[in-house]
């Protein structure tokens, strides 16, 4: 009997991706002699690259497609989209994991061969339509276990580990290594802050950030990182600390160089962002502020990490702008909260 060849579907963002790696592991580890192809967007396919779960992973510029249906050129979008069946069409799959939930990703799945199409439940834009048989339809504690709940079909049960997986190579390993020799880090208790995330309404206030450095002082080490757009941010943080100076690493580094540059602090400060979940993948202890967002469902399981939940009336709304235009639930979580959950972790 030949091995089952899967191909799955989750297209994005960085976080969701990591979030949905539980389900490849689990997967490699109940079929061993089973072929896993991932299917996932450009930005985010950095993070696949090294891990020992997936055979084969397949980059599609999810990012270009949508740029294109919002620009109105569908015609260019209905090309990619002939491009990737193309594309897919040259393997054959026997099960597709839908772990996205999409009309898009339900019109890919309907795109392929396979017979068997397992979705999610409860999603939204008709993708039910698209798969064969959808995961049980019950309350999950975190969004991992949602996920994982699409093995359930292949009748293998609901996992109790629910660790992500995050690998980097030996070049990622040297720049950082080579990073932390050059700043004179080595040996030092190194905070790493990520202040932007995707949304307006997940981002804490800048002047939160230097506050939380100034009152932390010469105790630490600090690096702020993240994206090229978060530069202004990042400069903002750095002009309003007073005591300490930081290192700033925004724009500088790929995916991976930032995990592994990661992997060497003491700790992370950040939001509901893509850096948070990587470190958590990595066990590197995290201080996380959500507001819009349920830091519970979303952020860290295991231990060795403070989730700062706002408790506001208005919180976990789940709104990329606030309707309030405040963002109360943000600022409601103050930097001497941060400063002592640095503490109890550190």
């Amino acid at each position: 009997m030949r091995s089952l060849r899967y191909l799955i579907i989750r297209l994005s963002a960085i976080g969701d991706v990591l979030h949905c790696t539980p389900v490849v592991r689990i997967l490699k580890q109940q079929q061993p002699d089973c072929h896993i192809t991932w299917l996932v967007g450009r930005i985010a396919a950095e993070l696949l690259t090294y891990n020992q779960f997936i055979d084969e992973v397949v980059v599609w510029p999810r990012e270009e497609f949508d740029n294109h249906i919002y620009q109105g050129r569908y015609l260019t979008a209905l090309k990619m989209l002939q491009g990737l069946r193309k594309k897919l069409l040259t393997q054959y799959y026997d099960i597709i994991l839908d772990v996205h939930g999409l009309f898009l990703t339900g019109i890919i799945a309907q795109l392929c061969q396979a017979k068997v199409k397992i979705g999610l439940a409860g999603t939204k834009e008709f993708n039910s339509l698209f798969m064969t048989e959808l995961a049980p339809k019950r309350e999950y504690r975190h969004i991992i276990e949602r996920y994982l709940s699409v093995l359930q079909g292949l009748d293998i049960p609901l996992a109790q580990d629910l660790s992500m997986t995050l690998n980097y190579s030996q070049a990622e390993q040297q720049f950082a290594e080579d990073f932390f020799a050059n700043n004179k880090l080595i040996n030092e208790k190194v905070i790493a802050i990520n202040p932007v995330t995707t949304w307006h309404s997940k981002n804490w206030p800048p002047l939160y950030y230097s506050e939380v450095i100034n009152k932390l002082g010469n105790d630490f080490k600090y690096i702020v990182c993240g994206g090229p757009s978060d530069r202004q941010v990042a400069g903002t943080i750095q002009r309003n600390v007073s005591r300490s100076p930081v290192i700033n690493i925004t724009g500088a580094t790929s995916l991976l160089q930032l995990a592994a540059v990661l992997k060497k602090c003491s700790l992370l400060i950040a939001g509901d962002t893509g850096p948070l979940h990587m470190a958590i993948a990595m066990a590197v202890p995290t201080v996380s502020i959500f507001g819009p967002t349920d830091g519970r469902y979303i952020g860290p399981v295991q231990p060795g990490h403070i989730i700062l939940q706002s408790n506001n009336t208005c919180s976990l709304c789940y709104k990329k702008v606030c309707r309030y235009q405040q963002v109360q639930c943000m600022y409601s979580i103050r930097p001497h909260d941060v400063v002592k959950a640095v503490y109890d972790l550190l």
